[in-house]
Parts: structure tokens; sequence; C-alpha cells
């Protein structure tokens, strides 16, 4: 792509590189450096901060620039930070028992700091290795210290952002709806305002959590007369030609969880437009109009700010209200509800957005309103980032903390280079992104007033009440502040570390290198000071002649044969670790569930009424009622186990069902999830008064040919075909009667 510009040598990035500053430590948070990088570059000292971790390789290395060990968990202090320089190089029988005595990493945790500001890059402001236990009051304590950091350097932090993780979310939900002693007259609102940091949760992670809780097997979502299933999206992609719906099955499949673009296409606009032609499908247009719009009210840039204001808080009232129907009427939350970490996003986000506009109204700042700008999506781009750091040829795609530590400044430099010559310059990644995000910013001259807010909240309130009704959940009201929202979410606290020394955590306190002179005592202490790292002769390359000191890349260790060696520190670490951890080279494989055994796509269905050895999901069913007199005939969306342990014992993931059970089996009960119809002069009319639990495989009559769709949208069975499910109806009930 570059190819015909002058790209700069090598060597030239090379020496960039090495004038660009001294090397990242791990755990030092570069405020000052932050301050530069803004200054430069003329960007407002208004941030957002967002904190992701990465699977990396448990592998620990020696950093010949520090004298340090890199790669063991370093353990976190009273203000949950990591304790810089814990694991100096100085001796063998220290490195050995840091590698008895501490953790692998196997966590590259990041925190990003990204101006309030359109086409600003962003900036690495700390890193360090983790094997991801902490809890949310650590979190709180650093977020807090990182706040009054930021300040003695000008800097402000104006909202965290994170992906939902556990124990962030405890946290910023302790945040956000923490009471004070200045009640807010908002009953809808529960919190207080001030001009604290907001916290917003990733719109990228809330819709794909939307979308696999849609698709996991199993999970009934009940709205009122309706329910909510991938079956509607699998019959639109099986009965209408793609260019209709721009879908595949692989879209709908819940395999892959971090799968954006396919929450993208499956909530697009046109995709519900043509699901409504589907039969029952008014509670899964709900869902995915409520997944794309609660994204956008934070992604999409034309959005004026009371708009985004109705769009999050239109489905916060929804949810707010589907939560309080499924109890009342008998269902689980666990089980038939978003999940709650989910759930608090949007709350989170819904809170965070008006107190965002509040205080940049009352501070005249409108022009740092750019809410697409608030999410955990530069971590996520770092990563990719350095992911992509390799040669054509290359195909490692991980790296250790150490590694990741060397390529922060080739980090640095090619954002540095997309931001200031984006012209002339391009990289495929962020090439492919531009083209996407060429839509005109809109950015506001006035933030709305509180008047403003309070109508369009009260519109959004309207707008929720009559969908809610049109589903079937009938409400007066709007449940406003009595959900308890701070209860949702169970910090879990890890094992604590054990206590050491605090050291400080800014870059200009924090020793870089720790080439001091050596004494010569000090230097026959460190050969007195070894260890032994074999039963037997030590087959490695060994030095002489070599400076042997604390800080030298040299140290003395011992064979089983009570020799001495003089070894690299890099060597030793080698020796002293046991076994290495690879990630796969695939990173797809981490967020994929396992793939089924059977074909996503199915046999068509017989155009006259048939029984069947087995179900498949879409199929449209005759079933038997209780008393045996009557049939109610069903669409298949769904099928579970009637008996088990758990509810994960009860999920049925595939996508046909025996009608008997296998022989040499032990019978469980399969259920069927239906949505129910009765017939009215041949007419098919939804019957909402049966449940929607799953109904026994066992009422089985016969599977029917999808019933036609007139263009009024009435459906229709003709009278032969009733006229055979009739016959097949009494000659079950003379065989039962038999029986």
């Amino acid at each position: 792509m570059n190819a015909p510009k002058a790209v700069p040598s090598i060597t030239s990035l090379k020496r960039v590189l090495a004038a660009s500053g001294e090397i990242v430590v791990e755990g030092v948070f570069r405020f000052a450096e932050l301050k530069s990088f803004l200054e430069q570059r003329g960007l407002p000292k208004d941030i957002v901060v967002s904190e992701d971790g990465t699977r990396v390789q448990q592998r620990v290395q020696y950093n010949r620039a520090t004298n340090q060990l890199i790669g063991h968990v370093p353990p976190l202090n009273d203000k949950g930070l990591p304790e810089v320089g814990h694991f100096p190089a100085t001796s063998a029988a220290l490195m050995k028992k840091y590698f008895d005595t501490y953790q692998c990493s196997n966590y590259a945790y990041m925190f990003i700091a990204k101006p309030l500001s359109e086409n600003a890059p962003h900036f690495i402001l700390a890193l360090f290795g983790t094997n991801n236990s902490f809890s949310a009051s650590q979190v709180m304590q650093r977020m807090k210290w990182m706040v009054r950091r930021a300040a003695e350097y000008g800097i402000r932090i104006r909202a965290f952002s994170s992906d939902g993780d556990t124990r962030l979310l405890s946290a910023m939900q302790t945040s956000t709806f923490s009471t004070s002693e200045e009640k807010c007259r908002w009953k809808w609102f529960e919190g207080s305002f001030s001009n604290k940091p907001v916290c917003v949760q990733d719109h990228v992670h809330i819709g794909t959590k939307l979308a696999s809780r849609l698709e996991t097997p199993s999970i009934v979502l009940p709205m009122g007369n309706f329910v909510a299933t991938p079956s509607h999206l699998r019959e639109l992609i099986e009965t209408q030609s793609r260019d209709n719906h721009l879908l595949s099955l692989n879209d709908i499949s819940s395999n892959d969880k971090m799968n954006y673009r396919a929450v993208e296409k499956i909530s697009d606009e046109c995709v519900t437009k043509k699901l409504s032609t589907i039969p029952g499908s008014k509670a899964t247009i709900t869902y995915l109009n409520m997944t794309r719009e609660v994204i956008s009210s934070f992604t999409d840039k034309c959005h004026p700010p009371l708009y985004r204001i109705f769009l999050i808080w239109k489905w916060i009232f929804f949810l707010r209200m589907w939560r309080k129907w499924l109890p009342a009427e008998g269902y689980n939350l666990k089980d038939n509800f978003i999940t709650s970490n989910c759930y608090t996003c949007i709350e989170i986000n819904g809170h965070a957005l008006i107190s965002l506009i509040r205080q940049l109204r009352d501070s005249q700042e409108e022009h740092l309103f750019v809410p697409w700008n608030i999410s955990s999506q530069p971590c996520e781009q770092t990563f990719r980032t350095v992911r992509s750091m390799t040669t054509t040829e290359s195909t490692v795609v991980n790296f250790s903390i150490l590694e990741l530590l060397h390529r922060m400044r080739r980090i640095e430099l090619q954002s540095e280079v997309e931001f200031k010559y984006g012209d002339k310059f391009q990289f495929p990644v962020s090439h492919r992104a531009s083209k996407k995000q060429q839509t005109q910013c809109y950015i506001p001259d006035n933030l709305p007033t509180d008047q403003e807010i309070l109508s369009t909240i009260k519109n959004a309130k309207e707008s929720a009440l009559i969908r809610a009704n049109s589903l079937g959940m009938k409400f007066r009201t709007v449940p406003e502040a009595s959900l308890n929202i701070g209860s949702l979410i169970l910090d879990i606290d890890p094992e604590e570390e054990d206590g050491m020394a605090v050291y400080c955590h800014d870059e200009e306190s924090v020793p870089l290198e720790v080439h001091e002179a050596v004494s010569i005592d000090e230097a026959e202490d460190v050969m007195e000071d070894l260890c032994m790292v074999t039963s037997g002769p030590l087959n490695v390359k060994e030095f002489e002649d070599v400076d042997v000191s604390p800080t030298s890349i040299y140290v003395g260790v011992r064979s089983g044969d009570g020799e001495t060696h003089i070894i690299k520190k890099t060597t030793l670490c080698y020796l002293l670790s046991e076994k290495g951890f690879k990630l796969s080279a695939d990173r797809l494989h981490r967020v994929k569930a396992p793939e089924s055994t059977l074909p996503l796509t199915r046999e068509p269905v017989s155009q006259a009424v048939s029984q069947e050895e087995s179900l498949n999901l879409e199929d449209w069913c005759a079933f038997r009622t209780e008393d045996g007199a009557s049939f109610r005939i069903g669409r298949v969306i769904s099928f579970a186990y009637l008996s088990g342990t758990s509810n994960r014992s009860l999920q049925y993931s595939r996508t046909s069902a025996p009608v008997k059970a296998p022989l040499g089996t032990k019978k469980r009960g399969l259920g069927c999830l239906c949505t129910w119809y009765k017939v009215v002069k041949r007419n098919l009319h939804q019957d909402l008064t049966f449940s929607h639990g799953y109904y026994n495989i066992d009422h089985y009559i016969c599977t029917l040919p999808r019933p036609e769709c007139k263009p009024d949208k009435t459906i229709t069975y003709s009278a032969t075909i009733l006229s055979s499910l009739n016959n097949m109806l009494a000659s079950q009930t003379e065989v039962l009667d038999q029986n």
C-alpha cells in the first residue's frame, strides 16, 4: 500500500525509536510523558482511561536494561497498584526464590489514555503482568489514585471504561450508584450528580453479550405473549434470498462469542424490517432493535445529545419493565432475562451519558462531547497492533510481557505516523477502519438543559411503555427507583498477596537502570550467593573472566557435581522455567465454543402432513393437548431436557431432537419450546393462553408444512391438511385408548 511512496529505511526507524525515550517500565504510570504527549500535539488535557487485559505467553525473562526479571506477577499495594522494581536479578539464589515464590503472569494488563478529541491518537499509560487476581476494592483505590495523580500534571480524567469485567463493573457500579447527602430529584436516576469521572462500559462487548444471550441454546427470553429467539432469524435466512437480509447461518451461531460483525448484521434495521414477515417474531424484532440502539446511542457520530439520551433510556425503561414482569409471571431472571452483567452495563451507560452531558454543559466545554471515544476499544486496538507487528512470513501472534514492553515504542511510533501523516502513509487495519468511519461528526455547540433532558426522558418512558404493552406486558407506569441495582454484581475477592514494601509509581521516581559502581566485596558476595540448577553436569555455554556483580548480565550457579559455573541470567531463567506455556496460534479458538457435530442446514420440510422420527428447529408441528381431546399447532424454536440437576444439564444444543429416546439411552424427557397457534376457520391465530414453557415431545402428532402467509399477514392451512391432521389425532387417540 505504501510501496510507491518514500518509505523511511529500517535504520532510520530504529534511530527514531532509540531517540524516542527511555524503555517502558512494567507497572509505571507515565503521566509526565502523557502531559508532554498532549501538549506537543495541541490536544485537550481531558482524557478517558480504559483498561483491559489479554492473554500472553507465561514466560519469565531477564530484562537487561533494568536488571529485572519480567514475567512474574508483581504484588499489588494498598492503592491497587503493582509494585515497581520488585524482581531485581542481583543473584542466582534470589532469582530462584522468585521462581519458587511467585506465579507467572498469564495476562498483560494495560491502561490506555484517549484524549476527548476527534481523530486523536491514544497513549499507553501503563502496562504490567497479572494472573487476573484482584478485587473490586483494589480497582476503586486505583481509580482514585489515578485521578489524583493526573491532576498533579494538570490532566483531568473525565471517564473510565472497561469491557464488563466483574471486578471493574462492581467498582464502577459502586461509583455510579453510590448514595450521597445530595438526593437526586429525578426518581428514575439512581445516583447523585458530581464532577467525578463517569464510568462507561464498552459498547462492542455489550452488543456481543446481548447477541450471545439470544443465541445461547435452551435460553428462553419471553416478552409478554412472544419469545425472542434466533429461530426467527434462521427462518428468514432459509425462506428469503440473501440479497434481502445479507445474513448467513454462521451469523446466528453461538460458537463465536466475539463476532461483533455478526452482531451488527443481525441487528441491522433492514433485517428487523424483513423479520416482520415471520410469524410470531415481534419479541425478536424488539430484542434486535434494542441491541442496535443501545450501541448506537454511543457509537453513532451523527446523533445529537438528546436523541442519544432517548435511545438508551427508552431501552433502560423497557428492561426495567421486562425485569419486573418476568418474576410476576413465574419466570426466573437467571434463565429468562439478559445477564445481570449486561443489564448493569446498560444502566451504567445511561447514567454516565446524562452525567457527562451535565458536567460538560456546566463547564461550557461542549467540544469535549465525543461519546464514541469513551470505550475500551483503544486497548483492543493496541493488542491487535502488537500482534500485527510481524513479518509477512511470520505466524507468531502471541508474546510475553517483556516482548510486549519492547513493542510499546513501536506502537507509539505507528500511532504517531497514522495521526500526523495519515494522508501519506496507510496501515491496512486503520485504513479499513477509516473507510468505515467516514461519517460527519456532530459535536454540539450547546448541550441540553435539565428541562430538555426531563422532556426527553418523558418521551422515552412513553415509548417504552407502548412497546411493552404491545408485547403483552401490561404496565400502567414505568418502574423507576426500586430496582436495587447495587446488588446485581457480586464482588469476587481473590487471595491477597503477602504484604511487601510499597514503592512510588510515577516514572520520575523509578530508576530505569541500576548500573551503579559495585565494590569488590559485593561482587564476592554475589559469587557466594549461588543456587543449584541441576543434579548433574551443566551442559550450557559458560563464560570466564567476565564481570559478575548484582548489575551485570552474568551470574554464578552450582551444578550437581559441585562445580561453579558462570552463565548469563537469561540462561538461568530458561533453566528455572520448568515448563513453558504457549497459546494457540489461532486466537479465534479462545473465544469459540465447541463446534456442533450437526450441520447448520437441514432437510427441507415435506409439503404434506407426515410423522417424523425427529423434529427440527422451525418445524411446524401438531401436538395433543393434555387431555388428548384436541390439538395445538406450534412452531418449534428450541429444545431442552425436562429432567436434570442444574440449568446447564437441561440445555440441549442440537438443532434436531428425536421423537422417541434412542435404544440403550436413559430417558430424560425432551421438551419443545414453541410459538403456539389455534385454528379458527383454517386461519392460525397465536394462542396467548398457553405458557412459554417446554411442552413434552411425547405429545407430538405430526409435522406440518409451512402455512401459507397472505399479503395481509394472515396465516392459513388448506382444508386437506387440517383434515389429515384430525385423522392422525383420531388414530393416535384410539391407539392410546387401547393401550
